[in-house]
């Protein structure tokens, strides 16, 4: 997936973008801080040996070096170990054991930090005669790259070392006697009723049973379903699973009657919805002659009773062999038109194009497909196929999204009725459309403000529901008379509201409402703050903690980050920070940082390519924010991010380790010089820039965390304790961690 990352930071080898991005790479700034009394902070990393990301080797890489130039080091006591799962994948697609499993060792070992001493880390052999010559501004630089076989998790020495590591991790945990409570307070938060499918009543029926698929194949450990449909008659329900936490997907289908599979199996599926074409087939998407996840994706059609081999291709985009042009598929016009966003053209983040076809009565082959939105440096979001229109969000001349009504015998863009208009400074995050209501959620720094308006005159009805600050995650529906609401905040999983537009739409009432045992969220409070990063620009921030804390400096504190891919950190309800904030009285933290989606399409540009050091910076000042202010001090501020958030948190530590006691970065990209060679990473120079380019290659290589690896120039100072997480074989996020 690395060939997708380019969209975030650009791609290596264009000498522009080297000359950024080896500037805060992870894996290529690491060096013991220059002051002889300072070490490295605790770090713990955090990986996985299955999924279809760029992280493991890039986590391996990194801990090898961190552990070679700074564990070794006579004055470094701060452990730095790495936590790898066997056979899973990134959150969403692991069992909740596993999850519990993970969330109970990061606590055991920030637990134990202070009872640590000097660690004898596993010896990784450095082949010192592997390099890569990168062009830059000033010429050609050799870049050493001495673990590159830690990128092969085939190798008998990749898997001793990731082993050795777990192994070691596993030892230095053993030692805290409060690791079993722990869990038992995990399990304990987790076990509430989770309403996924909520609405009128209805009875739990089991239509697919994992435990069957799991028996299948002895080597599968995991198995995730990612999609149903039933076609429509309902007599059967196609399904789309992964195991072992890779995301290339198998679907299956079961015939509702008898609840047996029928004998149509479909591989290689990647990145693709299923859309049912009445109930005789489906169109989902396949990588074909390609084992790269997102390379030459075609649009292919199923006949149900058929071999996929007789399957045929009705859409593609030989343009860019790397365009996805099967995540987002619907009908239009009564079902009488495909519709299909095809996404990118690997120079702008989030830039697609909107195509359609009519149907004929028979598919043979390709559909003659016609463009609706054309790429146009902006991103379009299929709210709802009408009758000869659709309805799409868009950041078209327009940084925080707007509705448009396009009709598709009128297509051309000075025809588009603007159905919403832009905010000025609150972006538009989701829209829902009944036969004659609009319900839409605008960002409030990070927070939900519900709109509705009458979908025949565009009059508004309510401006504001009147809900607390927090999230509004999911709507359903109820006939075209009223509407489910579910809101979640950091202390709340979830309350489901109702709303009737026969009645005072402005009155709310609660459908169903989340039942924790031993657990008040009125213990706790949320803040909203603002401060200044480096550069004077103000950062939104929440701080949540116990009322009765005491500001004294004294407490524990978790900083968590982000800031990228135009993601918006807001309220949500997790019950490993809840029990963080019960039962050990810690302060949590999660500012909106450039790079993010919370202010619009700006924000996020903010923190792209070589705007990449900003986001740094404003998690850097968050930290400051905190100890200034008496919530923590540098001894007892943690930091933790996942995936981008993973990077975010290896570069901060090598800018800052004076900043933080404990660092725990999952998935994180480290090897920002060699991210776009593996599977999706090509696709996140759109967000980095090109390490292939001279400008980008200098301003990556100062931040690449593996090529930046410090000791403190503090001789007193260590760096932070760090547990590094990943997973060996993700083919997301791969194993980027020497």
């Amino acid at each position: 997936m690395g060939y997708a990352w380019l969209k975030e930071f650009g791609n290596p080898e264009d000498p522009e973008s080297f000359e950024y991005i080896k500037k805060y790479s992870p894996l290529h700034n690491i060096q013991m801080p220059a002051n002889d009394s300072a070490q490295y902070p605790p770090v713990l990393v955090l990986a996985a040996t299955h999924d279809d990301r760029v992280v493991q080797s890039h986590s391996l890489k990194y801990v090898a070096e961190m552990q070679y130039t700074i564990g070794g080091h006579e004055r470094q006591s701060n452990p730095i170990l790495m936590r790898v799962d066997q056979k899973t994948g990134h959150v969403p697609s692991k069992p909740l054991s596993l999850v519990i499993e993970e969330q109970t060792d990061i606590l055991a070992f920030l637990a134990v930090l202070d009872a640590c001493s000097q660690l004898e880390y596993p010896y990784a052999h450095r082949d010192n005669s592997v390099f890569d010559i990168y062009q830059s501004t000033k010429g050609e630089v050799e870049i050493s790259d001495p673990y590159r076989w830690l990128e092969d998790g085939d190798r008998e020495d990749t898997k001793e070392f990731i082993n050795s590591q777990n192994n070691l991790f596993h030892e230095y945990i053993s030692s805290n006697p409060e690791r079993e409570r722990i869990r038992e307070k995990l399990v304990a938060m987790h076990n509430y009723p989770k309403s996924k499918t909520f609405g009128e009543d209805y009875e739990l029926e089991v239509k697919v049973d994992l435990n069957k698929l799991l028996s299948q194949d002895p080597s599968t450990t995991t198995i995730t379903v990612v999609e149903t449909l039933y076609n429509r008659d309902a007599t059967v329900l196609a399904y789309a699973w992964c195991k072992n936490g890779l995301t290339w997907s198998t679907i299956n289908f079961l015939d509702s009657k008898t609840r047996q599979n029928l004998p149509d199996t479909l591989e290689n599926v990647k990145s693709s919805t299923i859309l049912w074409n009445g109930k005789e087939g489906i169109f989902y998407g396949a990588s074909i002659g390609s084992t790269e996840p997102l390379k030459n994706q075609k649009l292919m059609y199923h006949r149900l009773g058929t071999n996929q081999s007789e399957d045929v291709v009705v859409f593609d985009y030989p343009e860019n062999p790397f365009a996805a042009v099967a995540e987002s598929t619907t009908f239009v016009n009564d079902e009488k038109t495909l519709l299909v966003s095809v996404s990118s053209d690997n120079k702008i983040f989030g830039q697609n194009a909107l195509f359609t076809a009519d149907l004929p009565e028979n598919i043979t082959g390709k559909l003659e497909f016609k463009p609706l939105a054309p790429f146009a440096n902006s991103e379009y979001i299929v709210i709802k196929g009408m009758d000869r229109s659709v309805l799409v969000k868009t950041n078209l001349k327009a940084s925080n999204w707007r509705v448009v009504k396009i009709h598709l015998d009128n297509r051309d863009e000075s025809n588009w009725e603007t159905v919403v208009e832009e905010h000025p400074t609150m972006p538009i995050d989701w829209v829902a459309v009944s036969k004659d209501k609009i319900v839409y959620s605008l960002l409030d720094n990070a927070t939900s403000w519900i709109r509705i308006r009458n979908m025949t005159d565009g009059k508004t009805l309510v401006d504001r529901l009147p809900l607390e600050r927090g999230t509004v995650s999911q709507y359903r529906f109820l006939g075209r008379d009223s509407i489910l609401l579910k809101f979640e905040t950091f202390t709340n999983p979830y309350k489901i509201y109702k709303l009737n537009f026969t009645e005072d739409v402005s009155k709310l009432q609660v459908y169903e409402e989340a039942q924790l045992i031993n657990y008040d969220e009125k213990d706790f409070v949320t803040k909203e703050v603002f401060y200044n990063s480096y550069d004077g620009t103000t950062i939104h921030m929440f701080i949540i903690h116990k009322k009765t804390l005491s500001l004294d400096g004294t407490s524990f504190a978790i900083l968590w980050g982000y800031g990228g891919y135009a993601q918006n950190m807001m309220p949500k309800f997790q019950p490993y920070k809840a029990v963080l904030l019960q039962s050990f009285n810690v302060v949590i933290a999660v500012p909106n940082l450039r790079g993010g989606g919370e202010l619009g399409k700006d924000w996020h540009v903010a923190g792209m390519f070589k705007r990449k050091q900003k986001v740094f910076e404003d998690f850097q000042a968050a930290a400051e924010y905190l100890i200034n202010h008496n919530y923590t001090t540098k001894s007892k501020l943690w930091i933790e991010g996942w995936s981008n958030g993973g990077l975010l948190i290896g570069a901060c530590v090598n800018q800052r380790p004076d900043l933080f006691a404990a660092a725990v970065p999952h998935a994180g990209t480290m090897d920002m010089l060699r991210f776009h060679h593996f599977t999706h990473g090509p696709d996140w120079i759109l967000e980095f820039g090109n390490p292939q380019d001279p400008e980008m290659f200098e301003y990556i290589r100062k931040y690449s965390p593996l090529h930046n690896i410090p000791m403190p120039e503090n001789l007193t100072q260590q760096y932070p304790a760090m547990l590094v997480m990943t997973q060996p074989m993700m083919t997301l996020l791969f194993q980027n961690i020497p």
